[in-house]
């Protein structure tokens, strides 16, 4: 496998917050519409602002998709761990 270098602009180290994912797909690839909304709201529309749109191949897609359970996985199985009752010897 080969050193993948990613450069990151100063502006971008933060990332942004989003608790949204809309996610449509086409033949070849998929389109993730990230949005922080306010999920707070009982009636009506929810108000939404787009924070970030990545078109991805499928082939990526699915690559994410496999990492992704991978990772709660691990996560799900740590907290699990941490989570057992102490047994006294």
């Amino acid at each position: 496998m080969r050193d993948l270098h990613i450069e990151i602009e100063r502006e971008h180290l933060a990332g942004v917050y989003a608790n949204v994912v809309q996610i449509d797909s086409s033949e070849y690839e998929t389109t993730l519409t990230f949005a922080c909304a306010e999920l707070h709201m009982v009636e009506g529309s929810v108000p939404g602002v787009c924070v970030g749109r990545i078109r991805i191949s499928d082939k990526l897609g699915r690559q994410l998709a496999t990492t992704l359970a991978e990772h709660f996985s691990k996560q799900n199985a740590v907290k699990e761990i941490r989570e057992l009752p102490e047994v006294d010897q």
